[in-house]
């Protein structure tokens, strides 16, 4: 990987965006391009950005909030375009080490060296309390004798995963050539994990363990629908709720989806029993919703959409 651009996607958070450029920018390895998605900000980002000095920032505003879907799935398009080998995708709330991009470049290299197939590569996050968010999930899937393979590089800090967030990640161009876009159709809450999902169907993605950002979300901690206080974001949970059935209805096994349902079902009961009808509402309308949403994979070149039978791998 001989290039890299970045991609930050923002909303109405012209300090926060201020800091991740600013870190950036003290990379160790430079970044040869930085996309930034403006996401209908009108909070003077946009001015902000034009006074920027920088001759490597690719600037696109958008007219309207196309959710982080839509502004990731702009992003990592107009980044591809640049013929950049490596897309470094994050929100603008995330501020790499200095040498978190050289960190993950050392890892590809190993990896390459080793033979490793991989679909991409993402840093360790900490939020700005110091704890560990955004844990990706470890890739269970067993070894040629039966055993679960994801230890077999944890001596180089390299762990398999597969459902995975955007808070920097570092995707080959091949694996976007091969299996498309994030889904902007999905608008927020749970594009990353249907696109690391699918990206991961034939190989493991690898959390770098020596790469390490910061993610200073404004709330800390999973999203959860018993504890949510903002009222937009309360409102954006129910996205969440039909992406992820979605998600799990198109790429987990039967057994899984049951699970998930399952869930969904004691979620919906247990918030109803205690009078919290709306949520309640919320988790049944959007489970339902989810049962039906299959959106279409998007190419950036030469991508046929395969049926949800198939491998989305294409040799």
């Amino acid at each position: 990987m001989t290039s890299v651009c970045a991609v930050v996607v923002t909303y109405n958070r012209k300090l926060m965006l201020e800091r991740c450029l600013t870190a950036l920018a003290a990379q160790t390895i430079p970044v040869e391009h930085i996309v930034v998605i403006d996401n209908g900000s009108s909070d003077g980002t946009a001015a902000m950005l034009a006074q920027r000095e920088e001759a490597n920032l690719l600037v696109t505003s958008l007219p309207v909030n196309t959710g982080a879907a839509g502004g990731f799935s702009t992003g990592v398009r107009r980044a591809y375009e640049t013929g950049a080998d490596g897309i470094w995708v994050m929100d603008d709330d995330v501020f790499p080490d200095p040498d978190a991009l050289e960190e993950l470049l050392r890892a590809q290299a190993s990896l390459v060296e080793r033979a490793a197939s991989f679909a991409f590569l993402v840093s360790v996050a900490r939020s700005s309390g110091g704890q560990l968010t955004e844990v990706p999930d470890i890739d269970r899937r067993p070894n040629r004798i039966g055993f679960p393979g994801w230890p077999e590089l944890i001596e180089d800090a390299l762990i398999p995963v597969r459902g995975a967030t955007f808070a920097s990640i570092l995707l080959p161009r091949e694996t976007l050539r091969h299996h498309g876009l994030p889904i902007a159709s999905m608008f927020i809450f749970g594009e990353d994990r249907e696109f690391t999902v699918r990206v991961t169907q034939d190989r493991p993605g690898f959390l770098v363990g020596r790469s390490k950002v910061v993610h200073a979300r404004k709330i800390e901690g999973v999203l959860d629908i018993w504890t949510e206080t903002d009222r937009t974001r309360l409102g954006y949970q129910w996205y969440l709720h039909r992406n992820t059935t979605s998600t799990v209805l198109r790429y987990e096994r039967k057994r899984q989806f049951a699970y998930h349902l399952a869930q969904q079902a004691y979620t919906a009961l247990k918030l109803a029993m205690h009078g919290r009808l709306k949520r309640c509402w919320v988790v049944v309308s959007a489970t339902f919703a989810g049962l039906r949403f299959r959106p279409a994979i998007e190419a950036v070149e030469g991508f046929a959409n395969p049926s949800p039978s198939q491998s989305l791998h294409q040799p």
